[in-house]
């Protein structure tokens, strides 16, 4: 299994009656009054990494489901591995 890569994090700085996204170099690239909206654009980059690593390990259980004989109920998992495919998709800009 492969490991997230520790990676510079986006911060989130409270200015003038908002909140500040900022890229690791402390270049501003979101404002908002709301903090939760703040912190989900701060992780995005890990939250994309993570769930790509997870669609990675649940697209491969789908595989050994289908073809090991594996009476388990796969169809369920495939349609949350689509759902997180096209999420995926959507960050990335390809949808």
């Amino acid at each position: 299994m492969s490991h997230l890569h520790e990676t510079p994090r986006h911060v989130v700085k409270h200015r003038g009656g908002g909140f500040l996204v900022c890229l690791p170099s402390g270049d501003p690239i979101w404002w908002t009054k709301e903090k939760e909206v703040a912190n989900v654009l701060a992780s995005a980059p890990d939250l994309l990494s993570s769930l790509k690593e997870l669609a990675e390990e649940v697209d491969f259980e789908i595989e050994q489901r289908m073809e090991g004989g594996n009476d388990e109920d796969w169809l369920d998992l495939k349609a949350k591995s689509d759902r997180a495919h096209a999420a995926i998709a959507k960050a990335e800009g390809r949808s």
